[in-house]
């Protein structure tokens, strides 16, 4: 997904590396993804994975 959008979208693309760590970096080692995107999906589960046990729905 990173890839995908720093190669539709140049602007975004860092100047060092492949130009998409920023965006997502993935684990090693044990250790979880890193990056905004990633970091952006895990906040957003974890919200909704609030909300549904909030409101007694199932979390499919």
């Amino acid at each position: 997904m990173a890839l995908a959008l720093t190669a539709q979208f140049p602007c975004l693309k860092n100047n060092e590396g492949h130009g998409y760590e920023s965006w997502y970096t993935p684990g090693r080692y044990r250790h979880p993804a890193t990056g905004y995107l990633e970091e952006r999906l895990r906040n957003v589960r974890k919200r909704l994975r609030a909300h549904t046990v909030r409101d007694g729905t199932a979390i499919p």
